[in-house]
């Protein structure tokens, strides 16, 4: 089941992107600032869930766990780029691999 089947593309791109065509997020992973690097991390942390509606399980669980997915992996990209732990780099390393992976399952990919 691929959840743009379930969501029509301009919804699933609200949910992941807050509604707005480039959040603070996307922008600090173009271009990774270092020295603002926490504060974003600290906004991206505060950013709500999507909002779930209706009885549809599939449909809340497809959308929510794609916003989580995608979030997730801004902040892993974001330590791994500017973190100065070298464990906690290596683990954000691993969890966007992993996360990659996961994507491609929600968008339907095996």
């Amino acid at each position: 089941m691929k959840i743009l089947r379930l969501l029509p593309p301009v919804a699933l791109a609200a949910i992941c992107l807050g509604g707005s065509a480039a959040s603070a997020a996307d922008t600090m992973m173009a271009a990774p600032d270092c020295a603002t690097a926490n504060a974003t991390m600290m906004k991206m942390a505060a950013m709500p869930m999507p909002a779930m509606s209706g009885t549809d399980l599939d449909k809340n669980f497809m959308a929510s766990m794609h916003a989580m997915s995608a979030h997730g992996m801004k902040m892993a990209q974001l330590e791994a780029a500017c973190g100065k732990d070298p464990q906690a780099k290596a683990a954000a390393e691993k969890m966007v691999l992993d996360m990659k992976e996961e994507q491609k399952l929600l968008e339907g990919g095996h």
